[in-house]
Parts: structure tokens; sequence; C-alpha cells
């Protein structure tokens, strides 16, 4: 496994925002404005939806957002009488999740967020997972058990009690790019791809079978507008959707402009 880290030199968004965000291959489309039920929350770009377990907080005040108690409540694949379809996305292939995310003030030390979980036994599986400081990698393939890789050039403890946008592309091929706000932060070469077909996509929680154990994203972290795509968006596509639901023009809700 190779790690390749890069850091633009400006990481300032600037302009105007986009119009809207990037429509094409986009397959996932959960807006917290939008498609909110007591147990579920629909895709606004297909007839599918990711359940609330247990008891998860959606937040009304703006920005509209899921917060996570910690304990045990994530969101994840939806049943009959929980949104009826689940999400699936094929982790296999080329694809992009977007995700803002609000780190709590009390983020430091031993503080978790899985930015999502693909897979739903211990066969094949994807995760990444924010910690302290990092950007982690878990998998699990049916050719052998992965440990974690890291982006460990960005230090998010100086960025506790901020909205930020955290994106990850998968070329097809094992190479996964890390993006915050629209700048790129670097690759992992992982040499793999996952075999499986499409499998539940789920955020908050992270099931590594393998080594028996469960992850939970700890309490206090927010989640907002999330956006997957079934290709490796481009960083400047990246960057549209940055700037499409940043709202930097209207009451700055979301987004902080510079990372520090």
């Amino acid at each position: 496994m190779s790690i390749l880290l890069h850091k633009t030199g400006s990481n300032k968004a600037g302009g105007n925002s986009a119009a809207s965000i990037f429509s094409t291959n986009l397959v996932g489309n959960f807006d917290p404005t939008a498609g909110i039920a007591s147990t579920h929350w629909t895709n606004q770009a297909a007839s599918n939806a990711l359940r609330r377990y247990n008891g998860i907080t959606f937040n009304t005040s703006a920005p509209k957002n899921f917060q996570f108690d910690g304990t045990d409540d994530y969101l994840g694949a939806a049943s009959s009488g929980y949104g009826g379809t689940a999400f699936t996305v094929a982790f296999q292939n080329a694809y992009t999740v977007g995700q803002w995310v609000y780190l709590p003030s009390s983020w430091g030390s031993g503080k978790k967020h899985i930015l999502y979980y693909i897979g739903s036994d211990s066969s094949n599986f994807i995760a990444f997972m924010i910690n302290n400081t990092t950007m982690q990698i878990h998998s699990y393939t049916s050719s052998g058990n992965y440990a974690p890789g890291s982006f460990s050039s960005l230090n998010l403890t100086n960025n506790r009690s901020k909205w930020l946008y955290h994106t990850v592309t998968h070329n097809g091929s094992g190479v996964y790019s890390y993006y915050v706000n629209g700048s790129f932060i670097g690759s992992i070469n992982a040499n793999y791809a996952p075999s499986a077909t499409a499998d539940e996509f789920n955020v908050g929680y992270f099931s590594d079978a393998y080594n028996e154990t469960t992850t939970y994203t700890s309490a206090g972290v927010k989640v907002g507008h999330i956006h997957v795509h079934s290709s490796a968006l481009t960083n400047s596509q990246i960057r549209q959707n940055y700037l499409a639901s940043h709202d930097m023009n209207d009451a700055r809700v979301y987004g902080d402009t510079t990372l520090v």
C-alpha cells in the first residue's frame, strides 16, 4: 500500500456558489431539507432511502442535520416499514461520496466519525473513518484483510465546531482520493478493489466482522447533505458540489472557507 499526500496552496472558497449540484451519475442525493420521515431519510435522486436506526436525532434548526448520540444510532439500510428499498453502492466500481460533517467542540483524542461503510457481511466491505486527526480507510475482501491506511496531513482537531465538506473518490482500481471543502488532501493506492456487487450504504456505523468489532460515530457529530455519484468526480466537480451546497451567499451556516 502506498500513500501519496498533497495539499493545495489555498483552501479558500472565494467567488459565488455554483448554481447546482453536479448531476451526472448522481445516484444519492440526501438533502436534510427534504425526504425526512420518522423512520427514514428518502433519497432525492432515486426510489430508495437510509433508515434512521435507534432513534437518531434530527435537528430542524439551520442547517438541518442528523446528530449522533455516540451509543448505537446511525443511518443505514432501509427495509419494509423503514423507508422501503435500501440505498446501495457498487463499491467495486468507481464512485464518489461527499458529506457535510460538523465536528463538535469536544472533538479530540478517541473521537470518531464513520463517513461511510459499504457492506453487509465479512467477505467484502469498505469504510472510511475520521478519527482525532486523520481520515482512515478500513477494508476486507475475499482475498484477505487489509490494515487501514491514513490521510494524516490534515489536523482535524483544529477544525472543531465547524461544518466541513468531506469527499472520497474511488477510481475503480483501488485508488482512493480524499478532499476537504473541495481541496485535494491526498490519495491512497491500496492496490485492490473489493469484488462485491452493490451493497448496503451506512453512515455512522462500521462493522469489522474480521476483527469482531463494531464502531459508532462519537456523540455530538452532525451530518448534513450527502452526495453519492457512480463515478469518480474530478476536483472541479467536487468543488462545484461544495460551493453549490455551501450557502456562502446566504446565512453561511454550512462550511468554513479556511482550514487551519
